[in-house]
């Protein structure tokens, strides 16, 4: 196998991120369980990591049931090194 046949393989069998955060954004001013004050439109990552974007989402979902409407929204999930 030559190289070049190599990095296609390589790039064929990336291994999904096993790590993921969560990224919120403020729609009004709050300060922050850790004691972060946000401004309208700030975004901020959410410190725990999961092990999968499914988890991620859930663990989210539950957050918004929690709190009141219209304090943040939810930006998404996105991969992490951990």
């Amino acid at each position: 196998m030559t190289a070049i046949e190599l990095d296609r393989v390589e790039e064929r069998t990336e291994k999904p991120p096993k790590a993921w955060r969560n990224r919120w954004r403020a729609l009004k001013p709050l300060v922050t369980a850790d004691g972060l004050d946000l401004d309208p439109g700030d975004e901020v990552d959410e410190k725990p990591i999961f092990p999968s974007r499914e988890v991620a989402e859930q663990f989210a979902a539950n957050v918004l049931e929690r709190h009141p409407p219209g304090t943040a929204e939810y930006v998404g999930a996105f991969p992490v090194t951990p």
